[in-house]
């Protein structure tokens, strides 16, 4: 290439024939050589588990290539660059930037090649070590969904720790069949913080907690003898099951029936229509909630 013309350097004479008119030279395997030396004088000096300093000189989609001597380069997987979830080795290193980096595992491929395996993040400090300091049970924070499984959401509260929002927190309102009915990956939540198991890496956490529970609303709301419009919901042989709030439904047994002023019209109700109740009894502990008709 023109950018080299006129600079020196060192070859070796790999072919020298017809008393030297033809003579073929080569850098690629002086460099070899050099880098089986610079291999050779590695291994003598450290081994698995050493933590030391090296240079990420490019990326690829699985990963970072570092140098770790002259012409010497191991590979850090994707997996192991940081603590946190990385999808894309650029968003946790770029090329030039001086790393620690832990050696896993020093061993010769077929063609007698030193081969690397190196962790960033086991050179760095474990955040399960602070989790205590920064996440405690009762509290409340905001934390991303990170990815879903079949039995709930996980969201990172701080950088390489993530709790577990189980289907059956995720909703006060609703059933909850699929975590996507309610969260996807990248979205920002607040949860409650449910209980934290440090020892065995494990986080329960509730959305439904952090939202607010509505029978705990509609308690101080609907107290015996108020008189309010709900929307009938479902119609049962013993009585008649009526929405109030979201999350909150009530019952108005059959025998209630004859305590309006027209009993057969209660008969008629279909639903989805709205029709007026009086509250007769509230059981926020068991979420239950008796209904008598509004006309009593």
């Amino acid at each position: 290439p023109e950018e080299y013309v006129g600079e020196r350097f060192t070859f070796r004479v790999i072919k020298f024939e017809q008393n030297g008119r033809n003579i073929v030279v080569s850098r690629r395997a002086l460099l070899e050589e050099e880098r089986d030396k610079a291999a050779a004088a590695f291994l003598e000096t450290v081994k698995p588990g050493d933590v030391m300093s090296g240079k990420v000189v490019r990326l690829a989609p699985f990963g970072a290539f570092v140098e770790l001597a002259s012409g010497l380069e191991g590979m850090c997987h994707i997996s192991e660059l940081d603590y946190a979830r990385v999808d894309d080795p650029a968003d946790a290193v770029n090329p030039g930037d001086e790393i620690n980096v832990k050696i896993l595992s020093m061993e010769h491929d077929d063609k007698g090649r030193l081969k690397l395996s190196l962790s960033r993040k086991q050179a760095m400090d474990d955040p399960w070590d602070k989790v205590a300091e920064h996440i405690k049970p009762g509290e409340r924070m905001e934390g991303k969904v990170i990815r879903l499984a079949k039995f709930g959401a996980f969201v990172e509260l701080i950088p390489g720790v993530d709790g577990l929002v189980h289907l059956s927190q995720m909703s006060y309102v609703k059933r909850i069949n699929k975590p996507e009915e309610v969260v996807n990956p990248g979205d920002m939540v607040t949860v409650v913080i449910k209980e934290v198991d440090q020892e065995n890496r494990r986080i329960s956490l509730s959305l439904r907690e952090a939202e607010g529970d509505p029978w705990v609303l509609a308690a101080q709301e609907l107290t015996p003898g108020t008189k309010v419009t709900g929307t009938m919901e479902k119609r049962e042989t013993f009585g008649l099951f009526i929405n109030l709030r979201p999350g909150v439904t009530g019952l108005m047994p059959k025998s209630k029936f004859r305590d309006s002023a027209e009993p057969s019209a209660l008969d008629k109700v279909a639903p989805g229509e709205e029709i007026e109740v009086i509250i007769s009894e509230v059981n926020v502990n068991d979420r239950r909630m008796t209904l008598s008709p509004g006309d009593a």
